[in-house]
């Protein structure tokens, strides 16, 4: 045992990326989605996000606790032994509040015409300080107490920094390590 979560994020243009996992206990998952293009994946979002505030229980915890993603029409499903994870079986309020703080910390959306459709992509230079404590207030979403405007800058900062990482990967990977305790992860590109 390790003691430590990796996630290898492989950028393979023209193709569907992929995340590879190795899990504090030994285990192993997998998963390929639809590519972003030059802005991070999402889950990697998630992770520099989770790890940067010390939420254990997000989308990375529950990765970690043997929950493994499905794609289901280009959509990722949670799972385990094949089962979709619901409620009340599986508590997901550290999953809701790991989705807002990537909503307020993470890239924003840019809403773009294609054909008669609009769609969102991720605007990889769009990191914006997060949103007012009134509008925080107002979602019902408030930051962990021990965030600071300096933790913002330093989850911002990692974000762009492998934003333009990302950007020059061709069949290359991103790797992050956590363990749980650790305040942020530590990376090395392969």
């Amino acid at each position: 045992m390790s003691g430590r979560l990796t996630a290898s994020f492989t950028r393979r243009r023209g193709e569907r990326d992929q995340v590879q996992v190795l899990r504090t206990d030994g285990t192993k998952t997998e998963w390929e989605f639809p590519s972003y293009g030059d802005a991070l994946p999402h889950d990697l979002v998630h992770f520099i996000v989770e790890k940067g505030l010390g939420l254990t229980g997000g989308f990375w915890g529950l990765i970690d606790d043997g929950a493994d993603v499905v794609m289901v029409n280009d959509q990722a499903v949670l799972s385990r032994d094949g089962k979709p994870l619901r409620e009340p079986a599986v508590d997901f309020s550290g999953l809701i509040k790991a989705e807002e703080a990537v909503a307020l910390l993470g890239p924003k959306p840019v809403l773009e015409a294609v054909g008669r459709l609009t769609v969102a992509r991720l605007d990889p230079e769009s990191f914006s300080p997060p949103a007012s404590d009134e509008t925080v207030s107002h979602l019902g979403f408030r930051m962990p107490d021990n965030t600071t405007s300096d933790t913002v800058a330093a989850i911002q900062g990692r974000l762009r920094e492998l934003t333009q990482h990302w950007r020059q990967l061709n069949n290359e990977s991103i790797t992050l390590a956590w363990c749980r305790g650790e305040s942020q992860p530590t990376t090395h590109e392969e």
